[in-house]
């Protein structure tokens, strides 16, 4: 915030672009996702009056994240699709992993799990030659999760191994931590849920606790976290499985209340799969 506002004093519009960069790549990773918004919309303005052309482009990925996080699958994509045209077309970019990875969310979660499958092996093919943990730590627990939903446990659980085996040689994981709920879910399914928790730092950020909840079984707690913070996109696979595990225990009217919860998301964003998986719920409830 402090360069932001020296970089405005100084009324150097490079600087002032990239601290508004910063900002909100910072309150991303500490899970303050509604404020994390209103800043990147800041930064896209600036480089728009500015005529910024090369941070335009930085932005646009930045923006991609951002609204996938929050629940705006639709502008995502076109975001998404526009910038890795222009990688795929030979102009190569740093954020493309992230934007593969972020596609290929929402490909398994529409049915097109051929897109998906081929978009997580772009981006972490990618991630690895980048190397930057925020970059490679995301898409490797973007791309197990994607295994994982396909029922390629095998290929999750390698995936899961290689982000553990970088985050406990690795050290600096301050980058990353919007990975780490993501690889709850993986381990959780792969019955490694203890093995997550004995690496999540201590950082006190909204997407440690949520990912701490998780593998400790508080799912509820888990998606409230997320829904705090402005994750809607989180909260909702962790509603779905949340309303699975209440089934299972006879609990189905607070099992329907998380499904309603969910579907209401995933209705809005054309989630065929897990819309298909909710209904079925219901009907299992019912």
């Amino acid at each position: 915030e402090r360069s932001v506002a020296v970089a405005v004093a100084a009324n150097v519009p490079n600087a002032i672009c990239q601290a508004q960069v910063n900002l909100w790549a910072t309150l991303l990773s500490t899970g303050q996702l509604k404020q994390s918004s209103v800043v990147v919309d800041a930064a896209a303005e600036t480089a728009s009056r500015f005529g910024l052309v090369l941070q335009q482009r930085w932005i646009r990925g930045c923006r991609a994240l951002d609204t996938f996080d929050r629940g705006n699958w639709n502008d995502a994509q076109v975001l998404a699709d526009e910038l890795l045209a222009d990688v795929e077309a030979g102009s190569p970019h740093y954020s493309a992993p992230t934007l593969y990875a972020i596609r290929a969310l929402i490909r398994i979660a529409r049915d097109d799990v051929a897109g998906a499958l081929a978009d997580t092996e772009q981006a972490t093919n990618l991630a690895r030659l980048v190397k930057d943990p925020q970059i490679l730590y995301a898409t490797l627990a973007i791309a197990a999760h994607v295994s994982q939903e396909t029922r390629n446990l095998e290929r999750a659980a390698v995936l899961a191994d290689e982000l553990l085996s970088a985050l406990r040689t690795g050290g600096e994981s301050g980058g990353a931590t919007d990975a780490f709920h993501m690889l709850a879910w993986t381990l959780s399914a792969l019955g490694r849920r203890q093995e997550l928790i004995d690496v999540l730092p201590t950082y006190d950020v909204p997407w440690v606790h949520a990912a701490r909840a998780f593998a400790e079984g508080e799912l509820r707690r888990a998606a409230d976290i997320c829904g705090a913070m402005g994750g809607l996109t989180e909260e909702a696979r962790d509603r779905l499985w949340l309303a699975e595990a209440l089934i299972k225990q006879g609990r189905r009217s607070e099992a329907d209340v998380e499904l309603q919860r969910a579907l209401a998301f995933y209705r809005s964003v054309d989630a065929t799969r897990y819309i298909r998986e909710a209904e079925a719920l219901l009907a299992a409830s019912a």
